[in-house]
């Protein structure tokens, strides 16, 4: 019978920073890598900084909650500041190219 290996008891998927909250991490649906979606619920616009550990992103995609592009893919390198604007929800997919 083959063993799996053991899962460690902590490790860091990712590091964000800012007045933001994390409302999900979870596989792409085209299985492209890491989506991340985060909430501004101030009434004015806060700066977010998202850092992944152990994946090796080169560029970060926003989408639409179907996880359609809506903008224009961005370079990624060991991590990205946002702005996020008053009350939205931003997704994000980090694409390794």
């Amino acid at each position: 019978m083959e063993r799996k290996p053991a899962l460690t008891r902590a490790g860091k998927l990712l590091e964000l920073t800012g007045d933001v909250l994390l409302s999900a991490v979870k596989w792409a649906e085209d299985g492209s890598g890491p989506a991340v979606r985060l909430y501004n619920v101030e009434e004015h616009a806060v700066e977010a900084d998202v850092r992944l550990s152990g994946w090796q992103a080169t560029a970060i995609v926003p989408v639409n909650l179907l996880e359609e592009p809506s903008g224009e893919a961005l370079a990624y390198d060991e991590g990205m500041k946002f702005e996020i604007g008053a009350k939205k929800i931003v997704t994000y997919l980090f694409q390794a190219t």
